[in-house]
Formats: C-alpha cells, sequence, structure tokens
C-alpha cells in the first residue's frame, strides 16, 4: 500500500499538488479505516469487558469517555504518522518514484 501512495503522491506531484492537497488526499482513507477499526474495537471491548466484570463481586460501568478518549488517542497518532509521511514524500523528487513505470 505504501508503494503504491507514493507513485500516487509523485504522480500527483509532477501535476504541481501541494503538501496540503497530498495530506488531505492521504488522510482521507485513513480516517475511514480508523472509524472502522474504532467502531469494530468499541464493540469487541464493551462485550469482553462486560463479561470479565461479571465475575467480581462489586459491579461497575465501562463509561464512555475510556472509548472517546482511546479513539481520540488513535486518531492524533495516525495523523501524526500521516503528517510524518506527507511531508517526506512531498520533498522527495517524483522522478525517482517514477523512473521505472
Amino acid at each position: 500500500m505504501a508503494e503504491r501512495i507514493t507513485k500516487e503522491i509523485a504522480i500527483r506531484k509532477v501535476f504541481s499538488a501541494t503538501a496540503n492537497i497530498i495530506f488531505r488526499f492521504i488522510s482521507r482513507e485513513f480516517i475511514i479505516l480508523i472509524l472502522i477499526a474504532n467502531f469494530i474495537a468499541w464493540i469487541a471491548t464493551y462485550f469482553a469487558f462486560t463479561r470479565w466484570l461479571q465475575n467480581f463481586a462489586y459491579q461497575t460501568k465501562i463509561p464512555l469517555i475510556v472509548f472517546v478518549i482511546a479513539t481520540i488517542i488513535t486518531f492524533v497518532t495516525s495523523f501524526l504518522a500521516v503528517i510524518f509521511y506527507t511531508l517526506k514524500a512531498s520533498h522527495t523528487n517524483p522522478v525517482d518514484h517514477l523512473r521505472y513505470e
């Protein structure tokens, strides 16, 4: 996937795309994937912890803020990775990636 994205970024750079445009292009795909992954993780975590907490004498509910904080941390770390990758790809020469095409 990284190789495909690198070639797409190189082609977009040839057609004078800025770092902002490249960032929006890459982050749009990752946002959708992160939302799907978080939704699946929320459901799995809720059922696993609910079942695990049933074994204790004093039971408590899982607060929603835990899921929200986990989602925020996931978004922040993924955006930092996307920003790093975008800056790295936007400062390279597109010819290096498209030489053999």
